[in-house]
């Protein structure tokens, strides 16, 4: 279910928008779907960033911004950086499809296609998002880790709760008012043998730590990784290995 989710609809045709919203609403309860017709709009509804957008359906083929430079601008703004994408072209060839993937996009539907082919992938991208929030590794261990938010530059000393490949929970006996909004960008700092390994994220949740009491004199931060270059995934692999017991093979980067 996508009911408390944002969708994004992204092209020419009013009959596939209406189409892929009533599937969100009807299929999935997601009651928040936007529509846009060509690039400039959608952008300008990231842009504005009033909110934050879990999904994006956008047509390959659309006149404009070329769709490998649009993906790129889109995960600019804090409110779509982690959505997930779903290209929908009229393409099958295994090219422009290897195209799509290697934009950064979670899977394609090629037109025209039917329900149960929607439902299905994004049942999938939904599947493999709870799979990889699953892999969270506990560090009972103390584990510092520095945080840096980019806006205010303070540095906060934290203690590392839990990690995995695409986020981590800290724990921090301090935290600054103006640094607490919500999709704020930090900078994560990890202690390895080999050196510091400086992650960019953003700030998804805070809460009061209940395992501490006061739980006033602790938060607990919860930061989503912003795309990883290979090297860091190696890195931060290296990491997730090193403080804990063996993980998955897909931890690991090929």
């Amino acid at each position: 279910m996508l009911e408390h989710e944002t969708g994004l609809v992204i092209d020419l045709s009013a009959e596939v928008r209406d189409y892929v919203a009533s599937i969100l609403r009807q299929q999935f309860q997601c009651q928040r779907v936007l529509l846009a017709s060509n690039r400039d709009e959608a952008l300008e509804m990231l842009r504005s960033g009033t909110e934050r957008i879990d999904w994006i359906f956008f047509d390959w083929e659309l006149p404009g911004l070329e769709p490998t430079a649009f993906l790129d601008e889109a995960r600019k703004y804090p409110g779509s950086r982690a959505a997930a994408v779903i290209v929908m072209t009229r393409h099958r060839e295994k090219p422009v499809l290897q195209a799509v993937l290697d934009a950064g996009a979670n899977d394609y539907l090629i037109k025209p296609f039917t329900l149960s082919i929607l439902v299905f992938k994004v049942r999938r991208i939904r599947l493999a998002q709870e799979r990889r929030e699953g892999e969270r590794l506990q560090v009972h261990a103390s584990q510092e880790v520095g945080v840096r938010f980019v806006d205010g530059g303070e540095d906060l000393a934290a203690t590392l709760v839990s990690i995995s490949a695409t986020g981590c929970l800290a724990r921090t006996p301090c935290f600054p008012a103006h640094a607490a909004s919500i999709y704020a960008d930090a900078d994560i700092v990890l202690q390895t043998q080999e050196g510091p390994v400086e992650l960019r994220g953003e700030l998804v949740r805070v809460e009061g730590d209940r395992g501490l009491q006061p739980s006033r004199a602790h938060v607990l931060a919860a930061f989503r990784f912003h795309p990883l270059s290979r090297d860091h995934e190696k890195r931060l692999a290296g990491y997730i290995a090193a403080i804990g017991p063996p993980q998955p093979s897909d931890w690991t980067a090929a």
